[in-house]
C-alpha cells in the first residue's frame, strides 16, 4: 500500500493506493493557522503569505511585540474596523471553527464576529453571534459554520474603535453531515411462530 500526502497548502488530502488500481481520497485535514511564519508591520492594506495560505490584512498586521497577546512569537493584530481573510478556499468546507483572542496591552475591549463565505468571497454568512473580547489572556471562542463546498473566512473588528484586538490560532474543521439511519420494519414471523392478536 503506498501512501501520499499533499503538503503544497493546510487543506491536505490523503491519497491511498489500494490494489486493483482502487484510489481513495481521505477527507481534507482541518484548516489552521498560528501566524508565525508571516511578517507584516503595518496596518495598511495587504497580502500575507502564511502557513495555511495567503490572507488579506486590513487595517490589521502580524504583531510580535510583548504586549501582544499571542501563543508563540506572533499573532495577528486589528485595528478600528479591520479584517483578516483567506484569500484561498478550503475543499472541506466549516464544520467546528476555534479561534484564540485577547485585547492587545492594557486597551479596552473590543467586539468582533467571524464571517465565512462558500461563493469565493462575493458574499459573506455571519457564523454565531458577536464576541466581546475583554481579557488580556487569551480566550477561546467556538463556532459552528455547518458550511459545505468550498469555504473561506474571515474576522471582522466590528466596533470601529481604536482599541486593538489579537486574534490567535486558527482552526477551521471539516464540514460533516449526520442522517438518521431508516427504520428498519420488523423481521417476518419465523415457520412455527405464533403471534397472539
Amino acid at each position: 500500500m503506498k501512501l501520499a500526502t499533499s503538503f503544497l497548502t493546510s487543506i491536505k488530502t490523503i491519497v491511498i493506493a489500494l490494489p486493483f488500481g482502487l484510489i481513495f481520497a481521505a477527507p481534507a485535514l482541518a484548516t489552521s493557522e498560528n501566524f508565525e511564519a508571516g511578517s507584516k508591520g503595518s496596518y495598511t492594506t495587504g497580502n500575507v503569505t502564511l502557513s495555511s495560505g495567503s490572507w488579506n490584512f486590513n487595517d490589521a498586521l502580524v504583531g510580535n511585540l510583548s504586549t501582544d497577546r499571542k501563543n508563540g512569537a506572533r499573532s495577528a493584530r486589528i485595528q478600528r474596523g479591520g479584517r483578516i481573510s483567506m484569500n484561498f478556499n478550503r475543499s472541506g468546507g466549516a464544520g467546528t471553527i476555534t479561534i484564540r483572542h485577547a485585547v492587545f496591552g492594557t486597551d479596552s475591549s473590543s467586539r468582533w464576529q467571524l464571517f465565512c463565505s462558500n461563493t469565493n468571497g462575493s458574499t459573506w454568512q455571519q457564523i454565531g453571534s458577536t464576541i466581546t473580547t475583554t481579557s488580556t489572556t487569551l480566550q477561546t471562542a467556538v463556532f459552528n459554520a455547518n458550511m459545505a463546498g468550498s469555504v473561506r473566512c474571515e474576522v471582522r473588528k466590528t466596533d470601529g474603535t481604536w482599541a486593538r484586538l489579537n486574534i490567535d490560532d486558527i482552526n477551521i474543521g471539516n464540514f460533516s453531515s449526520t442522517t438518521t439511519p431508516p427504520t428498519r420494519p420488523p423481521a417476518p414471523p419465523t415457520s412455527g411462530s405464533i403471534h397472539l392478536a
